[in-house]
């Protein structure tokens, strides 16, 4: 059994979403009011909504430091019994710093993994062999007359460490799935 099938069986279904026919997968954030169109998306892929998951009560930490938050967005991608997460945070400036806010949502994996191997008696933790960290935004800043100037036409990806993990930025309304999940 695959991840996606066991998530399927786990999650409901307005938090787990696949590709349409045409392979776009569509990602929204409404306070954000942006919408990312990942395209090119194989069927073996899902992605996950964490609006509706919440931190334990119990753990201590306050919304400024981002011990609460999580990103928006748990991307999966199977091939060949290997999957690839991708933790995505959508915001309307890369000013808005979302850094920990990605870090801080590994555990959820390890959550969903967990309730997948009880539930599905099977072990799934040791199938996830990459983990990638995006934050996608809508513009670079606030302000319109200091927005920068691109030189070529495409859109770029821009890489950064940031304490244990690689965060990947970009900045635009379509990416494809081969970019982020790094095939």
């Amino acid at each position: 059994m695959s991840l996606i099938s066991a998530l399927a069986s786990v999650l409901n279904d307005d938090v787990l979403k696949a590709p349409s026919a045409d392979g776009s997968l569509i990602l929204e954030e409404r306070e954000a009011c942006m919408k990312i169109d990942v395209f090119n998306s194989p069927i073996s892929t899902a992605s996950i909504s964490f609006g509706r998951f919440n931190h334990l009560s119990v753990i201590r930490g306050s919304r400024l430091t981002g011990r609460l938050r999580k990103c928006d967005y748990l991307l999966i991608f199977e091939k060949n019994g290997k999957v690839t997460a991708v933790f995505i945070e959508l915001k309307k400036t890369l000013k808005d710093d979302a850094r920990e806010q990605l870090r801080r949502s590994l555990p959820f994996l390890d959550y969903l993994c967990s309730v997948c191997e009880v539930d599905c008696e099977a072990e799934f933790r040791k199938s996830v062999t990459s983990i990638n960290y995006y934050i996608i935004a809508k513009r670079f800043e606030d302000r319109l007359d200091k927005q920068r100037v691109r030189v070529d036409p495409q859109h770029r990806i821009e890489t950064e460490s940031y304490k244990d993990i690689t965060v990947n930025s970009f900045v635009g309304s379509s990416i494809s799935h081969a970019a982020l999940v790094g095939v």
